[in-house]
């Protein structure tokens, strides 16, 4: 699970065509193992209307000066940051999800290929508190470097975290940070950002801006329990006529659902996930906005580093052998699917669609109060539609190096 993410081909089909020639390659300093970079920026927004602006000038009653600066980490230093500061913007950030968590980013901090090594972008308030922090990765496997979000485009949500993120002034602080890097010399793709978010808007301004649009993709949250009053007749038809299925299978033979407890029984399933993964997807060319292949030493490395009070893997079976097993991610009451798996070979029986409604009924019983199916590509958008999700959107986006100058 540690090859590049994005091609030079990717980065083109994802939005915007990034600028190559006489610009200066990101700074050595920058890539050193204990790089701490400031780039300070001063940002004014005027009262009335809550634009930042570099420009504006201080006056009576209708400007308030918010100064940060931005501090980019790297290497060693990058990760002592994620494990000690992070943890604290995590905490204090209501709309933080479980792909924010420092333990599952700290996870994919440890499977970067050997020419890739951790960035963070830290906003620092005027007094020194971190405001907000975007982790990321520089990675120079390819001949042009990259810049793209750690764990992306595993991760189905990227966003700065911090109790100031949404801010308008300091998601264009990042922003702008992020276009210094592409002025750089770098290819810089940020994917999977809540197009509702402090970033997410920054970011699309800055794609109208240079005259480039934004990819977006559907994602799917389910509120719990899910009211099944509210789905279409037809709906509701289909989903008993699956149901009666699998209660006539189990009269005759033995069907069982269950849910991880430990790290230990998470770590046992994750084999048998990986391997129906690769019969449902294998020789399927990749699909925009799927995630990195899925292995069982991948899902390992990752499990074992966040553990069951993150994680777990719900699994169907019959007759002891899995037919459908799902990865999922926790935090706060919300479950996020993060690996489904299905085997091809009892297609007929819908096995996804079964192990789904018991883990809706399973997440209900144990407290939880959504559960998001995450980010929707082609052919999937009817599947989860059947269980009437409210819908979100993330973009992803080419950052345009002109934007730096403006």
């Amino acid at each position: 699970m540690n090859t590049p993410p994005y091609s030079a081909s990717d980065a083109a089909r994802i939005g915007s065509e990034v600028a190559d020639g006489r610009q200066e390659r990101l700074s050595a300093a920058l890539l050193g193992p204990n790089a701490v970079l400031p780039a300070t920026q001063t940002l004014r927004r005027d009262a009335a209307t809550g634009i930042p602006s570099r420009t504006a000038q201080p006056g009576p009653g209708n400007t308030t000066v918010m100064s940060y600066s931005v501090q980019t980490l790297a290497g060693a230093a990058a990760l002592t940051f994620l494990a000690g500061p992070y943890t604290e913007l995590y905490r204090a950030d209501a709309a933080a999800t479980a792909y924010q968590n420092p333990l599952w980013l700290s996870a994919w901090a440890d499977t970067l290929p050997p020419h890739a090594q951790p960035l963070c972008l830290v906003v620092q308030c005027s007094d020194g508190t971190p405001a907000a922090a975007l982790p990321l990765v520089h990675d120079t496997t390819t001949p042009r470097p990259q810049v793209y979000p750690l764990s992306a485009p595993a991760s189905d949500y990227v966003r700065a975290t911090g109790p100031q993120a949404d801010n308008p002034v300091v998601a264009d602080a990042i922003t702008r940070s992020l276009s210094q890097l592409a002025r750089g010399g770098a290819d810089v793709v940020i994917s999977d950002v809540p197009a509702a978010s402090g970033l997410g808007q920054a970011l699309s301004h800055t794609a109208e801006h240079g005259g480039g649009q934004p990819h977006l993709f559907k994602c799917a949250v389910l509120d719990l329990p899910v009211d099944v009053t509210t789905m279409s007749v037809s709906t509701r038809r289909d989903h008993r006529r699956r149901q009666r299925r699998w209660n006539d299978l189990s009269s005759n033979h033995l069907v069982v659902y269950s849910r991880s407890r430990t790290t230990a029984e998470m770590r046992a399933a994750a084999p048998v996930l990986a391997q129906i993964h690769h019969k449902r997807w294998a020789g399927r060319p990749a699909q925009a906005g799927a995630a990195h292949p899925v292995t069982a030493d991948g899902l390992d490395a990752l499990l074992s580093r966040c553990g069951a009070e993150n994680a777990f893997i719900a699994t169907l079976a019959v007759d002891h052998a899995v037919v459908a097993a799902q990865l999922c991610l926790h935090d706060r009451r919300t479950c996020y699917s993060f690996v489904p798996a299905m085997d091809p070979a009892f297609r007929d029986l819908a096995p996804g669609h079964a192990l789904l409604r018991n883990l809706i009924r399973d997440l209900h019983e144990h407290g939880f109060h959504a559960l998001d199916l995450g980010r929707t590509t082609e052919g999937q958008h009817a599947y989860k539609a059947q269980y009437q999700p409210h819908w979100t959107s993330t973009l992803t986006t080419v950052i345009q190096p002109a934007y730096a100058s403006v």
